[in-house]
């Protein structure tokens, strides 16, 4: 299926730029992030697509899971690995075999929804700030707000088991999201 070409970093950039690993995306909102992978060299390609998968890990560092994914379409040169929560495809990573400029497998394409889709499991982990609303729903990253005005409280990271705020004079407005 062809698809427009859009070099800016938004949504409808991102959802052109990562192909069929976005296209294979089911996501709440947009597509958080995605693109097309750079070259490598001949060390850098795996033998094999899951080789490819976890080359993908190594050359493009991307802020997902290492871990978790499962074959959800091969063909012969290239493969799409998926990573469902719930049973619905959150990150994909499509790797493809001996593409000009790199050989072997790799990443040819990559996209992720939201990181508050992800298990908290993992994002409590990592620097996100994921939150949750008043009903205690994960609220979209790319959805949460502050500003100099209502700034997040000092010394204290929000992370999804954050249902209330902590005392103090940014309490309750800095520490609240909202969905827009």
């Amino acid at each position: 299926m062809p698809q427009k070409n859009v070099d800016d970093d938004t949504a409808e950039g991102r959802e052109s730029g990562s192909g069929a690993a976005g296209r294979a995306l089911e996501c709440e909102g947009g597509i958080h992030t995605g693109g097309g992978s750079g070259s490598w060299s001949g060390s850098d390609g795996g033998a094999t697509p899951e080789e490819g998968l976890k080359a993908c890990f190594d050359i493009e560092q991307p802020e997902v899971p290492e871990y978790g994914y499962r074959v959800e379409r091969q063909e012969r040169d290239r493969v799409l690995y998926s990573f469902d929560v719930k049973g619905r495809t959150k990150i994909a990573v499509v790797v493809a075999k001996d593409r000009p400029g790199r050989p072997g497998w790799g990443p040819e394409t990559s996209a992720s929804c939201d990181p508050a889709e992800l298990p908290a499991d993992y994002t409590d982990t990592k620097d996100y700030e994921v939150r949750n609303d008043e009903q205690g729903n994960r609220v979209p990253v790319s959805k949460v707000s502050s500003s100099a005005a209502q700034p997040i409280a000092s010394g204290r990271r929000p992370t999804s088991r954050s249902r209330t705020p902590p005392p103090g004079p940014s309490a309750p407005q800095g520490l609240w999201a909202h969905r827009w």
